[in-house]
């Protein structure tokens, strides 16, 4: 897995994905290989994958706030901000406090048509 942080930190993020995918097949519960496999193609722009990956990592660990976070990214950019809004809300109960600044930009209009005044 270190090397694909290396890869990741170098901007190959295919190959940090590829390294990721290898680093699960050999320890299929590593909560944080899907977290990082799921950074990887966020950076790649495939928004589904990255979705599938911060849900495994939840599904390994369903306290692993940064994961929520990084879900909630990934609906939003993929234009689905409800869902987005509802993992970036989670992450930000659970202590990550950079999900703030985003639920700000992203949320408060979903929050007025959810729930108007």
């Amino acid at each position: 897995m270190n090397r694909g942080i290396t890869y990741y930190n170098l901007g190959q993020y295919s190959k940090a994905v590829d390294d990721y995918e290898k680093a699960l097949v050999y320890d299929p519960n590593d909560h944080m290989a899907y977290y990082n496999k799921g950074n990887a193609r966020l950076m790649l722009k495939d928004y589904k994958l990255a979705i599938d990956d911060y849900t495994d990592a939840i599904g390994v660990n369903g306290k692993f706030a940064k994961a929520f976070y990084g879900l909630g990214l990934a609906y939003v950019y993929s234009d689905n901000p409800e869902e987005g809004c509802l993992a970036l809300e989670k992450a930000e109960e659970m202590g990550y406090a950079e999900a703030a600044a985003v639920i700000k930009e992203n949320c408060q209009n979903i929050k007025e048509t959810i729930i108007p005044d």
